[in-house]
């Protein structure tokens, strides 16, 4: 802030009443430019090419890169300079340089207009030069016409006082000064409305290195006009609070005072207005000292209420307040309502989403976009508008001042945030009924982009794509058991969904349509979780599951391998069969609920003989440091070697526990007792679900959710607590990196009919 306030100090010394005045070089340039930089030539094509510059992504840069490399640079103008530039005809870029050194170059036309010599050359091909000497040096354009007509004005074209003073004050080293005109800058600000620009007029002062720009001065508005500064002319400062709301997440944020002239009800006793632009949507902030009068018109239109982390979401007609402002062109059917702030969403999914990042404090205050730009904000406003591009942070601010808006821009390089919070919500799917089983990531195998899928409590199987478009619904007739399998039958690389339900084995196309030869039905039921096998990794699979005693196993055409010949056990099973592949050799592994451990060959003979009886826990059988290992209900692991040695060790767990593995990690949770390896740790009260290990992009996470508190954590491999956790959950969840850009997302089952999609930065 210390750059406006310097600013301010200069603009309000330029005004006091002096007995001699300074013309500026600015009543040399026809008064239709779109704006006039002072510097030393090469100071300007340094500001243009700067990183700092170029990370605005509201600007467009290339034109005036390209106007500059066919004046400046050959021209070689390094001393002081005014460089204006105009638009002659949509689009046609012309210049006007006046600078104090003359520039010597070869003369292949002169003629004489209104009393003064004009030289013609050429720059290079299709780059014509004209030149004329001046009293205060020599003026440079590649239009003739332009040139004609600042020498008819014989340096006294109309200017505005202050921007007059202002742009007369000498240089400090390393900086250069800008006046320009909005109505004229469509060409460079595509966002801008010639018909309602934002000012008449702006001046700044700027300092800028390759990492930082700085920009202060005033911006002129005329009270009668429709743009964005006048609109505010009557309206009081602000000091902005929306930053205590708005996610961690915000991309942008336009911030307001309330404009004059505004209608709508909902804007009646506003103080501050933002749009709030996230990832995949956008949200309306509205603070009011009215906050009662809105509320009773808001409980006017509602159509449907309910409650989520302790704040209401009120379901309301639809309206929006383009009429108004129209910066804000969306349209608002829901609001989550505060103590005396109002915010408004498309859906109960996008409110959902902001409010799990308020209760967390995970929000714009505390991230780096705000943080990088903190020393340069005003306590007060009229305007503010701040966004972020890559590495950059950018805010661009006005404040009334009598008949003046102080108005200042910097883009600076981010810094970390002081609180590193790491997970963002990026999208939120809806169900027509709340979710039965845990959502899942599939592959879209024509993208490489993974997809979700989950069924809901009617027994639909629902599948989006990343961007959280349904891609279809499948009504099914009951639960689907365990995991779904992706396969690629027809080894074309064409995926399809396999999985068994209580009655059926079923496989699916990627849209949702039978393949033929399925489902294989079993009306009488009890059909275990499906497990796939691809014993060469050729994806010639096998699928297994069982009935009851009865075992089943089916290729890819759909037909019963009979070459499988352990088809009947002794007993139900106790576990879903796995597969694993040890020095060449195949092992198909499993429990009997009769105590029996079978570990069978591919033809379903046994491969090794375990005399031993268990009282298997519920816990999946797994591999673990190169032997089959499982628990028993006393929390004993079991370990059995490929030789078929047995070893057992006390976990010194109860019956209750749960467990995940990979080859070298553990992990078991029994009660409020959680152990990552050889680390322990005690766990708040609460009703917790069985521990998933994930590993992606070589590093090992964990996830345990307390199903009461409806809390999710995610450890690393060491046992640490992932920044950001817990977050709202009510469900498992699937976890990978889903568009390969090495940050990991995962999915699961919000509250409702509601699922989200989160980021983990």
């Amino acid at each position: 802030m210390k750059y406006l306030l310097g600013f301010a100090l200069l603009f309000l010394f330029a005004c006091e009443p002096t007995t001699t005045q300074q013309e500026s070089e600015l009543r040399y340039f026809p008064s239709n430019y779109s704006f006039i930089i002072k510097a030393p030539g090469d100071h300007i094509y340094d500001w243009i090419t700067s990183d700092a510059l170029a990370a605005y992504k509201e600007f467009k840069l290339a034109p005036i890169k390209e106007l500059l490399n066919q004046s400046i640079k050959p021209l070689g103008l390094n001393g002081l300079i005014h460089f204006g530039v105009y638009e002659e005809g949509k689009g046609n870029l012309t210049y006007l340089a006046l600078a104090e050194r003359a520039v010597s170059w070869p003369v292949q036309e002169e003629f004489t207009y209104e009393g003064q010599k004009i030289y013609k050359g050429n720059l290079s091909e299709n780059n014509t030069l004209y030149w004329s000497n001046q009293t205060k040096g020599t003026l440079y354009s590649n239009s003739q016409l332009l040139l004609e007509e600042t020498i008819r004005g014989k340096g006294q074209f109309e200017t505005h006082p202050t921007i007059d003073k202002l742009f007369a004050k000498p240089l400090n080293e390393g900086q250069l000064t800008l006046v320009a005109q909005p109505k004229h800058l469509s060409l460079f600000v595509p966002s801008v409305n010639p018909k309602s620009p934002f000012s008449e007029q702006i001046i700044w002062e700027i300092t800028f290195s390759n990492e930082e720009l700085v920009a202060s001065g005033i911006s002129l508005v005329d009270p009668s006009s429709t743009g964005m500064l006048a609109q505010l002319s009557e309206s009081s400062l602000i000091s902005s609070e929306v930053q205590q709301y708005a996610p961690r997440s915000t991309q942008s944020l336009l911030t307001l005072s309330k404009p004059r002239d505004t209608e709508h009800p909902y804007l009646e006793g506003v103080q501050e207005l933002a749009k709030i632009q996230l990832e995949t949507n956008e949200l309306l902030y509205l603070r009011s000292i009215a906050s009662e009068t809105l509320m009773q018109r808001l409980v006017a239109n509602k159509k449907d209420e309910k409650e989520y982390l302790g704040n209401r979401i009120i379901e309301i007609e639809p309206f929006t307040i383009a009429d108004d402002l129209p910066q804000i062109t969306q349209t608002y059917s829901h609001v989550a309502v505060f103590e005396n702030a109002f915010i408004f969403g498309q859906t109960e999914g996008d409110l959902r989403e902001l409010l799990k990042f308020v209760s967390a404090n995970d929000v714009l205050s505390e991230a780096a976009l705000f943080q990088s730009v903190t020393p340069y904000l005003s306590s007060e406003i009229s305007h503010r508008y701040l966004s972020e591009s890559g590495s950059y942070a950018q805010v661009f601010q006005s404040i009334k001042e009598g008949d003046y808006f102080f108005t200042s821009a910097s883009s600076v390089k981010k810094v970390a945030p002081k609180k590193s919070s790491s997970i963002t919500p990026i999208l939120n799917l809806s169900l027509d009924a709340e979710a039965i089983t845990r959502p899942q990531f599939v592959k879209n195998h024509y993208t490489g982009a993974q997809e979700i899928v989950v069924q809901d409590v009617r027994n639909v199987l629902y599948r989006f794509a990343s961007d959280g478009k349904l891609l279809w619904k499948k009504q099914l007739e009951a639960k689907i058991k365990g995991a779904i399998h992706e396969v690629d039958l027809y080894r074309n690389r064409k995926l399809q969904l396999a999985f068994t339900t209580e009655t059926a084995f079923h496989v699916l196309d990627r849209n949702g349509e039978v393949v033929e030869g399925y489902p294989k039905r079993f009306n009488d039921g009890n059909i275990s979780e499906l497990a796939v096998f691809d014993y060469d990794n050729s994806r010639n699979y096998r699928f297994v599951f069982s009935q009851g005693r009865d075992i089943y196993m089916y290729n890819n055409r759909g037909e019963k391998v009979n070459g499988f010949t352990y088809q009947r056990a002794e007993a139900p099973l106790a576990h879903t069969p796995k597969h694993f592949r040890i020095d060449s050799k195949d092992y198909i592994v499993f429990g009997l609920q009769n105590g029996q451990l079978k570990i069978l060959q591919r033809d379903g003979k046994d491969r090794l003989s375990v005399s031993k009886r268990f009282e298997f826990s519920a816990n999946e059988l797994f591999l673990y440091r190169g032997s089959f290992a499982f628990t028993d209900k006393q929390g004993v692991l079991h370990q059995v070697s490929t030789s078929g040695a047995l070893s057992s060790a006390s976990l010194s767990v109860g019956a209750e526990h749960k467990l995940s593995s990979s080859p070298k990690t553990l992990v078991v949770i029994d009660g409020q007792k959680l152990q990552i390896k050889e680390k322990r740790m005690s766990l708040d009260y609460g009703i917790y679900t069985d521990p998933q290990l994930f590993v992606e992009n070589d590093k090992i996470y964990i996830s345990l959710l307390d199903a009461a508190a409806k809390k999710l954590y995610l450890y690393d491999s060491n046992g640490k607590l992932l920044p950001g956790f817990p977050v709202v959950a009510a469900s498992a969840i699937d976890l990978k990196d889903i568009d390969s850009d090495k940050k990991v997302e995962f999915i699961t089952k919000d509250e409702g009919t509601f699922l989200t999609l989160y980021r983990i930065e």
